[in-house]
């Protein structure tokens, strides 16, 4: 069995100064937290952070899942992307939002899912309030692949002194 949980963090994942320093700026497979969550789970696979969810491939499990960017990475990537200073800081994977089995590149996702016993519908996880979708298809990324640029959109992540406010006429 695996050793991260399916209902989430209960080990904080560290993101250090020589994971910050080894990052690459707007690249979704190579940023800190990508690499945070590779250190500490090095069985994990396809690792992808955006500011909407962080993505891991499981082989051990054969499973794909997605958990929730949390507020404190959201905002430590739109500063590293911007080239501003980021501090070390620690976070929790949240609980699952979805789960679907890893895709093998043959067969279709009816097969796989009816094989493996996944299909779509919802589950609760015992230890979270959030329901977890198992199965279907995984909701689209603004990144198509892991060495892609990330664009973000997210206003509220910046100061307000740095947003910029349409003046009016």
């Amino acid at each position: 069995m695996s050793n991260i949980r399916k209902g989430g963090g209960e080990k904080l994942i560290e993101v250090t100064q020589g994971l910050i320093d080894g990052a690459e700026r707007s690249l979704s497979g190579r940023c800190m937290i990508s690499d945070a969550v590779r250190a500490k789970y090095p069985h994990l696979q396809r690792i992808i952070t955006d500011l909407q969810s962080i993505r891991v491939s499981d082989p051990k499990t054969n499973t794909r899942r997605v958990y929730w960017t949390s507020r404190t990475c959201q905002q430590a990537l739109v500063d590293f992307d911007d080239g501003l200073p980021v501090e070390p800081f620690a976070f929790r994977l949240g609980p699952v939002i979805q789960e679907v089995p890893m895709q093998s590149g043959s067969g279709s996702r009816k097969a796989k899912a009816e094989k493996t016993g996944r299909g779509s519908g919802s589950s609760n996880f015992s230890n979270t309030s959030l329901p977890a979708k198992i199965g279907g298809r995984i909701s689209p990324r603004p990144v198509a692949l892991a060495n892609q640029r990330r664009v973000h959109g997210v206003r509220s992540l910046r100061p307000k002194s740095e947003v910029l406010v349409p003046q009016s006429l």
